[in-house]
């Protein structure tokens, strides 16, 4: 499944694997469909840390959602991360920014907008954060929660056969 598809903000594939010692059949449940998510929906365009940059020609990418690479190693924020086979080492995005003359910028995401993207809930990663829990390094390794949450959530409610 794709983490995408579950209304999440990368292309990232994730494979979920159940393991039963009792012999079943699987029918497939109905598909949830789920409207597409944009980095601007967890970018912050009050954040003070962005080069002033032009607004993009299309703020609002055509469905379904990529990542669009506007620059070397900067992408559209109306699009998605680039995670997954596309995964590139800190990008920079193209996001609204109120402080800055154009009302755009060029910024990476803040620590908190990086662990949203991967679906941990603000309250987990401001915890973490006021007990000098280091997260930054774990984030690589971190598969999106969407993707569990929902993947397990189809298998459950799918039609399992004895």
């Amino acid at each position: 499944m794709q983490h995408q598809d579950q209304g999440g903000l990368t292309t990232k594939a994730t494979n979920l694997h159940v393991f039963s010692n009792i012999e079943r059949s699987w029918t497939e449940p109905p598909t949830l469909h789920w409207l597409p998510t944009p980095m601007y929906s967890v970018a912050s365009d009050t954040v003070d840390s962005g080069i002033p940059a032009m607004a993009p020609e299309c703020v609002n990418l055509e469905l379904p959602l990529s990542v669009v690479e506007v620059g070397r190693n900067t992408y559209h924020g109306g699009g998605s991360y680039p995670l997954g086979s596309t995964q590139v080492h800190k990008p920079s995005f193209i996001l609204r920014d109120v402080r800055s003359s154009t009302g755009w910028c060029t910024r990476r995401l803040t620590s908190v907008e990086q662990w949203t993207v991967k679906d941990v809930p603000l309250r987990v990663v401001k915890m973490a954060d006021q007990e000098g829990i280091d997260l930054d390094g774990m984030r690589s390794r971190l598969l999106p929660g969407r993707c569990l949450d929902h993947g397990l959530r189809k298998i459950l409610n799918g039609n399992w056969c004895h």
